[in-house]
């Protein structure tokens, strides 16, 4: 039995839905950590949610989660923020 490889629109259809995917992990992180940010401190600043939003990794998004659950304050927070790349 022969293999049968997938047409290229096939192939670019799985790259779209990836990316697509990709892109709404971003976004849900990255309002998941302003939603996390707020309920530990209060509304941040404007520049800061900006900041956040221009993320463009999901795993360093998901590790600024965990580094805002565990911040004592916002300050040690925009701290750690602003040691890491804004984007990948």
């Amino acid at each position: 039995m022969s293999k049968k490889w997938p047409t290229l629109d096939e192939v670019l259809g799985e790259i779209v839905e990836r990316v697509a995917h990709e892109k709404l992990l971003i976004a849900k992180r990255g309002e998941a950590l302003l939603v996390l940010i707020e309920a530990r401190f209060g509304r941040g600043p404007q520049d800061l949610a900006e900041q956040i939003r221009s993320i463009l990794d999901s795993d360093h998004l998901m590790d600024l989660i965990r580094k805002a659950a565990s911040a004592p304050d916002l300050d040690t927070f925009r701290k750690e923020l602003s040691h890491q790349p804004s984007a990948k």
